[in-house]
């Protein structure tokens, strides 16, 4: 279940000894910013991971690499989504009030972005994934000013966890690691304190 805005739910039916059956598939974030935790980085840092942002149709568009652009319906370059931020398509380009409009100008915009993107060297502190959302962006005329950090803080602030299996794939792997940090380093210290108060 989703913690946040609705979003779609696409059905498949199939036949099974001759009765239909509805299979649900995986869930779309249309006009979307998403984010996955990346392995090793956001285990130190849970507040650092990848980002993409999705077309009209909650296609996942993410830059995954040097000069690599992920599409996937399902899954960034770094694994599913755990976090959404489902943007009201009313921040684009200023005047614009049929929706289908509205839609088109998104799905341009994301488009640019990964059109430019996938000529370009990644690089993780000055031109990555968070770039690359941020020029999406900026090319359709969303209100706001966007670039690397100003994306990451509205993620970090509008963002929600798609189910609680992605707020535990985010935290537990910090939480096991600095665990393990803490009784390595402080549990000495703790058993003399307290060996030194039962010998007081």
């Amino acid at each position: 279940e989703y913690m946040g805005t609705p979003l779609i739910m696409r059905t498949k039916t199939t036949s099974t000894a001759g009765r239909a059956q509805s299979a649900p598939q995986p869930a779309l974030y249309p006009h979307s910013m998403v984010w996955t935790p990346i392995p090793m980085i956001t285990w130190l840092l849970p507040f650092i991971g990848h980002m993409g942002i999705t077309d009209s149709e909650g296609k996942i568009n993410d830059f995954g690499g040097p000069y690599y652009i992920n599409v996937s319906k399902t899954r960034t370059a770094f694994g599913p989504v755990a976090k959404v931020w489902q943007m009201d398509l009313a921040g684009i380009a200023r005047g614009v009030s049929d929706h289908n409009d509205a839609l088109r100008i998104w799905d341009a915009g994301v488009t640019a972005g990964s059109n430019e993107y996938a000529n370009r060297m990644h690089n993780l502190c000055w031109d990555n994934c968070h770039n690359h959302v941020a020029m999406s962006l900026t090319v359709m005329g969303y209100v706001g000013f966007w670039n690397m950090v100003t994306v990451w803080y509205r993620m970090l602030l509008h963002g929600r966890y798609v189910s609680w299996g992605a707020v535990l794939r985010t935290y537990l792997p910090s939480l096991v690691i600095y665990s393990v940090v803490f009784f390595i380093y402080f549990m000495p210290s703790l058993l003399r304190m307290e060996e030194e108060t039962i010998a007081g």
